[in-house]
């Protein structure tokens, strides 16, 4: 074998997944199931479970990237997905399904191009989201988001009164929306 073929096996060992460096550490596998995968992620951890000592947090950042779209299961095999970064790309809509990003506490949406919250509202874990700098018009939605403690909603569209669907967010303590064009 080269030397250029031994220092790229050396790299790719280096560089695995954070699902995988959990891995490594802890003796198991990721979800804390010695046993193969089969693709199916039937086998999620409890919702309410904090990820076991060894496997952190795991946070992705895709910003200025040129992504258009997001299937729905995108992120559904990351099974300790706290924080993900899609901004400055160009979604119109995300519509991660809930049931596959359970732990999903920080989501930032900002300076992309979405007219509304639309699939969203449905990430009811979510603790902090980023949705300045887009063309939403409304927040109808944002009720269902009650474990949310940061919105971050500057730069967008919104007009009228502060919008009823903030009312039932009674554990937000930072509320952001400057540059928009609200009364009342």
């Amino acid at each position: 074998r080269s030397q250029s073929e031994d220092e790229s096996d050396e790299d790719e060992s280096k560089s695995g997944s954070a699902e995988e460096i959990s891995e490594d550490e802890s003796g198991g596998s990721a979800d804390g199931n010695d046993e193969e995968s089969d693709g199916e992620d039937t086998d999620l951890p409890p919702m309410d479970e904090r990820p076991p000592k060894g496997h952190p947090c795991v946070s992705i950042r895709l910003p200025s990237n040129n992504i258009h779209a997001l299937d729905s299961k995108a992120f559904g095999g990351v099974h300790y997905l706290c924080s993900l970064d899609l901004s400055t790309n160009h979604l119109a809509a995300c519509d991660l399904q809930p049931e596959l990003t359970p732990r999903l506490q920080t989501l930032s949406l900002r300076n992309n191009q979405l007219a509304s919250l639309g699939g969203i509202a449905a990430l009811t874990s979510l603790r902090r989201l980023d949705v300045s700098f887009n063309r939403l018009a409304s927040l109808d939605g944002a009720e269902g988001l009650t474990s949310l403690r940061v919105l971050l909603a500057g730069g967008n569209q919104l007009s009228g009164p502060v919008p009823l669907a903030l009312a039932p967010l009674s554990r937000l303590t930072v509320l952001d929306l400057s540059a928009n064009q609200l009364d009342g």
